[in-house]
């Protein structure tokens, strides 16, 4: 009988000279000596994909890694990382084919079945598939999986080959198949994060130009503007992913008019859509698996967190929807990430658009409608204390939800304080005003209308008009539903600020005298003077100068006869800068410039460097008028510099039309010429904003406008 760790062979002599050998010499042992016996020059790979598209960057980087590789004579070992169905294999057997002729000893493919129903495939499977293609015959293959190894490592010593493992499960079944040669080069794809001592060229979805040129590769040319729409719209759902608009894209030629095709699969649900010839969805075969490997405290993290609103999120709002430590939550985000059911990018975690409807439409139905709610509500809850810990910094106004203000602590201290609370906000805005939305979805009312009062210092500066409106609108609405009055005057006044900004002054009006109104009807004077300061502002733009000042003079004596002592300063200040301003209008310039240069003072002992700009626009008006322009030269670019500085555009739009005005008395037209086109620029911008703000306004379906 032969040695047991050979198959179907009764050559005793040659099992023995093998395993004497120590298979060091299993080329000999298995082939002969004849000069020219020995292994297989194999080529498995599939045949290179035909219309391959965008992987110029990470065929670039193979081509790069391989030329270190071969510089210092070492194996290329290179990961390609990505999710299900994103195109790892396409890219790796394209490279492939096409550096065929750099690997003269064979190209061998393997598919480790990490995703496969009946996977991942073992050593002896792959290791048997290797020997095979290179040429050992049966009788030859070692039955142990150690004896295999051995033999494959000693039959790819020293030739150059490319290796490519498809769809590896874990590090194990790769270092278990890897080849002996410093020549080689080996490509592993996988889906999950493999500990491998190698170079890693993540794959992603297509950008939107390959992803849209995919979608539409059927649809033949000219492509018009409202398909080019249409297919912007596939591209966003599908998340620039590969396979799924490989798969759409067929369903799409000859669609007329493509826009309402795409808009009834994308209202209808897309998921069910992505199928393959043999009816299979591209939701099971991507996720399904993977769902499955969970563990139940990472299913849940993968079902609740699947529900955030945002595009991306942090490990804190992660800590407070799961309602756990945070560092045991980037543990799990960590989890999720390793199976490329989440990614990361500059500390922030993203699911991927397809994820994310796999979890909407098959990832919830283990899960508790309540749990959700409940995750989502505490959500809510930790944007409204990030935005209050921001507010507290930028802003040092009055709210009504005091008591939560005190709670929260302040984001920020220190000389850069305004900027970090200005890039926390920037990062996190699309979520603010998504958390809004769900308190909204939640009645979570109380919540609705504070975090408006939280984010209108900030909208307003930063001039975000759309989420200013949109936002507001809830905000009405919710304190509408709990029928705080004190809330809807502020509510009323804080929407009616935002129509305003949009030089929508009698919707502004209306929401002012509304406001108004329910803040005399329940006694809230602070309400009643802020709704009559605003209504005052509408006059003012409308050219009531004196009209205006009615009504700041009637908000002055609010303050003054109503207010407690230790609230009057502030708004007092703001009196005499708003007075002061249209006195200047007027041509009360002595008048004006007395109270502008008192508002100035407080401003500036309160900290608070916006309004001291906005007070030196008017009086550098005053002095321009009254024969003394290089004062007011001064005055103005003072301005300007604090409203670039605190990035608050409007403004920057007036102080720049002022400067020119200077410029053009001093007899400097170039001077003036330049600030009237920067002038010209920042007005078109804030323009189209507000423009898109309205026309989004006009589109949408979201609640009725009361």
């Amino acid at each position: 009988m032969g040695d047991p760790a050979w198959h179907n062979s009764n050559n005793s002599q040659v099992h023995g000279n093998f395993v004497q050998a120590g298979v060091i010499n299993a080329e000999r042992i298995i082939f002969g000596s004849s000069e020219h016996a020995g292994p297989a020059i194999p080529d498995t790979l599939p045949a290179k994909p035909t219309g391959f598209l965008d992987r110029e960057h990470e065929s670039g980087k193979l081509d790069e890694l391989l030329r270190a590789a071969e510089a210092a004579g070492t194996q290329l070992l290179a990961l390609l990382p990505g999710m299900q169905g994103v195109g790892k294999t396409t890219l790796a057997v394209h490279w492939g084919r096409s550096n065929k002729h750099l690997f003269p000893d064979g190209a061998l493919f393997a598919d480790l079945a990490a995703s496969a129903p009946g996977g991942p495939a073992g050593a002896d499977e792959l290791l048997g598939g290797f020997l095979a293609q290179l040429g050992v015959p049966p009788a030859m293959t070692p039955v142990r999986t150690a004896d295999r190894q051995a033999v494959f490592r000693n039959l790819t010593s020293g030739r150059r080959m490319l290796v490519v493992l498809d769809d590896a499960a874990s590090t194990a079944q790769v270092t278990e198949v890897m080849p002996a040669s410093e020549r080689s080069c080996v490509l592993v794809t996988t889906r999950k994060t493999l500990g491998l001592d190698a170079v890693s060229v993540p794959v992603e979805p297509f950008g939107s130009e390959h992803a849209e040129a995919l979608a539409g590769r059927d649809l033949g040319e000219p492509v018009s503007d409202d398909d080019r729409a249409a297919l912007r719209k596939v591209v966003n759902a599908c998340g620039g992913h590969p396979l799924a608009l490989d798969l759409l894209r067929g369903k799409l030629a000859g669609r007329v008019p493509l826009a309402s095709y795409v808009d009834g699969i994308l209202s209808r649900g897309l998921l069910p859509r992505l199928r393959f010839d043999d009816g299979a969805e591209l939701s099971e075969v991507a996720f399904k698996a993977v769902h499955e490997e969970l563990s139940a405290a990472q299913e849940r993290a993968f079902r609740l967190l699947g529900a955030h609103p945002g595009a991306t999120f942090s490990a804190r709002t992660a800590a407070a929807m799961l309602d756990l430590p945070e560092f045991e939550t980037t543990e799990l985000l960590d989890d999720l990430q390793r199976l490329r059911l989440l990614s990361r990018a500059g500390g922030r975690y993203r699911f991927h658009a397809l994820t994310r409807l796999y979890v909407a439409d098959h990832g919830r139905e283990a899960g508790d409608a309540g749990e959700l709610a409940a995750a989502l509500s505490r959500m809510v809850v930790d944007y409204h204390e990030f935005a209050i810990g921001r507010d507290k910094v930028l802003s040092g106004r009055r709210r009504i939800s005091e008591q939560r203000y005190a709670a929260v602590p302040t984001a920020h201290s220190g000389p850069d304080a305004r900027g970090e609370a200005l890039r926390d906000l920037a990062e996190e805005r699309p979520n603010l005003l998504a958390a809004v939305r769900t308190a909204a979805d939640l009645a979570m009312w109380e919540q609705v209308w504070q975090l408006c009062e939280s984010l209108h210092p900030y909208y307003s500066d930063r001039a975000l008009y759309g989420d200013w409106l949109d936002s507001h609108e809830l905000g009405v609405s919710a304190a509408e539903e709990i029928a705080d009055p004190a809330a809807q005057a502020r509510m009323r006044w804080q929407y009616g600020a935002a129509l305003f900004a949009v030089h929508e002054d009698s919707a502004a009006a209306e929401q002012f005298e509304r406001a108004r109104a329910l803040a005399v009807a329940h006694g809230d004077a602070w309400g009643e003077q802020s709704a009559t300061e605003w209504a005052g502002f509408v006059l003012e733009r409308t050219g009531s100068l004196e009209a205006a000042l009615e009504c700041f003079d009637r908000s002055k004596a609010i303050v003054s006869e109503r207010f407690p002592a230790q609230r009057r300063r502030r708004p007092l200040a703001l009196h005499r800068m708003h007075a002061g301003r249209v006195l200047v209008r007027l041509g009360r310039f002595a008048e004006a410039q007395e109270l502008l240069r008192d508002a100035a003072e407080v401003f500036e002992d309160l900290g608070e460097p916006g309004n001291v700009a906005k007070v030196l626009l008017p009086l550098a008006q005053a002095q321009l008028r009254t024969a003394e322009p290089a004062a007011a030269l001064e005055q103005a670019r003072l301005a300007l510099d604090s409203f670039v500085r605190l990035r608050i555009p409007d403004w920057r739009v007036d102080a720049l039309e002022l400067l020119g005005e200077i410029h053009e008395r001093l007899g400097d037209r170039e001077a003036a010429s330049t600030c009237a086109r920067e002038a010209a620029e920042v007005a078109t911008v804030l323009g189209q904003q507000r423009a898109q703000a309205l026309w989004d306004r006009a589109e949408q379906d979201g609640p009725s406008r009361s």
